[in-house]
């Protein structure tokens, strides 16, 4: 499993901008860190596949390889990278819905933030986010200046702990199981505990 192509793979996600906004939005107070821990959990899965155990020494000792790598596991391994990745953009998703979800108290912030600042170019920026916060699911990356923005305005001090929210309006038939992982997919991109909801 010390697979060139598998570090190459991980190496080509950690250095993309989308890792590098996702790395950046875990980091604000008001998304949960259930996304951001499950790729944790996948970084370490792959760092423990560094495998510098003398194997024919230790296979005269067990069956077995010291490190973690298990053949059982061989399959869910090799597709280790491209559940990574599923992870960070299924987050950068939940994310954005958040930031939707909460669009007028953020925007509001955001503004009032930008309005103390003499820096034209970080209220252009300023504007640009706000079209990106009414906008939804856009899949279009922030840039440096909005996240510094987003940042300031998330941890201000005069920011709205209580948000407006209304159960997802869903004309569809469900099984019991698929009603309660959409359910699940909703309350995971709610705002953190910090924020009263009102339904």
């Amino acid at each position: 499993m010390n697979s060139r192509q598998l570090k190459r793979e991980f190496e080509e996600i950690q250095k993309s901008d989308e890792w590098w906004e996702f790395e950046s939005l875990s980091k604000l107070p008001i998304f949960k860190d259930i996304h951001w821990k499950k790729t944790r959990k996948l970084l370490r899965q792959f760092r423990a596949l560094e495998c510098g155990f003398d194997l024919e020494e230790n296979l005269k000792l067990q069956p077995f390889c010291a490190c973690a790598f298990n053949l059982a596991q061989m399959t869910e391994l090799a597709k280790l990278s491209k559940t990574f990745m599923q992870t960070m953009k299924t987050g950068r998703k939940s994310y954005r819905n958040t930031l939707h979800l909460m669009n007028k108290a953020v925007t509001k912030s955001v503004l009032e933030n930008a309005s103390v600042k003499e820096d034209k170019g970080l209220k252009a920026e300023a504007a640009k986010l706000v079209k990106v916060l009414e906008g939804g699911g856009s899949e279009k990356l922030l840039s440096h200046d909005q996240l510094s923005i987003l940042n300031l305005a998330l941890n201000a001090e005069n920011q709205s702990d209580t948000v407006q929210i209304s159960f997802p309006n869903e004309n569809k038939l469900y099984t019991s199981e698929e009603l309660r992982e959409s359910l699940n997919a909703w309350v995971d991109e709610l705002p953190n505990d910090s924020i009263l909801l009102k339904v």
